[in-house]
C-alpha cells in the first residue's frame, strides 16, 4: 500500500531526526506564524555538504499527549525548505531550546515517544514502511495546507528582512524559556 510508505511525507508529520543537531527543517510553511528571511546556508545530508538558499526563522510546533493535552514546541531558527521531502524535528532542539535550556521533553525510541516530565506522554511510532518514528504535528494556526503563492497576506518585509504571511511582520520573542 503506498499511502502506508507515504506517511512520514505528509506536511503535518514529522520524523525524528537523530543525525541532525542544528535546526528543524520543515517543508510546510504554516510552521513559521512570523515568516522567515531567506539565507544561504551548508546543508550536509547524504549526498554530503551542499550549500543551498533556504528560509530560516522562528516556527511553532504543536503536538498533542495521549491525555489530550496540547504541548508547544518552539525554536527561533528553523529552515523551511519546500523541496525537503519530510518535515525533520532535531532531537537535540527536541529535548533542549535553542539557548540550551531543557524542555522537559525526552526522546524514547524503545517506547516510541515523547515523555515528558510532567508525566505526559506523545506517541513517536515506528513506521515499518519508511523505517523512520514520526510524530504527528501542527502549526500555530490549524488551517488547510496552500501554497504560499495563494496566500493573499505574503509579503517581504525589508527592514526586519522576514516574508510574512500575516498581517503583523515584526519578529517574536520565542521560546526564552524553552516552553
Amino acid at each position: 500500500n503506498s499511502k502506508v510508505g507515504a506517511r512520514h511525507a505528509d506536511p503535518l508529520v514529522g520524523v525524528m531526526d537523530s543525525g541532525n543537531s542544528r535546526r528543524h527543517v520543515f517543508k510546510n510553511p504554516d510552521f513559521f506564524p512570523y515568516g522567515w528571511r531567506m539565507k544561504e546556508i551548508k546543508i550536509t545530508g547524504v549526498h554530503g555538504p551542499e550549500t543551498k538558499m533556504v528560509g530560516i526563522g522562528p516556527t511553532k510546533v504543536h503536538m498533542m499527549c495521549e491525555n489530550g493535552t496540547e504541548v508547544v514546541l518552539c525554536n527561533r531558527e528553523s529552515v523551511y525548505k519546500p523541496d525537503c521531502p519530510v518535515n525533520l524535528l532535531c532531537q537535540n532542539l527536541v529535548e533542549y531550546s535553542d539557548t540550551g535550556v531543557q524542555t522537559g521533553m525526552e526522546v524514547r525510541y524503545l517506547r516510541q515517544s515523547l515523555e515528558l516530565s510532567q508525566g505526559g506522554r506523545i506517541r513517536m511510532p515506528y513506521d515499518e514502511a519508511s523505517m523512520l518514528y514520526i510524530v504527528h504535528i501542527k502549526p500555530e494556526h490549524s488551517r488547510k495546507y496552500t501554497p504560499l503563492h495563494t496566500r493573499p497576506n505574503f509579503r517581504y518585509n525589508s527592514r526586519t528582512g522576514y516574508t510574512s504571511m500575516y498581517t503583523s511582520p515584526s519578529q517574536p520573542d520565542l521560546c526564552t524559556t524553552g516552553n
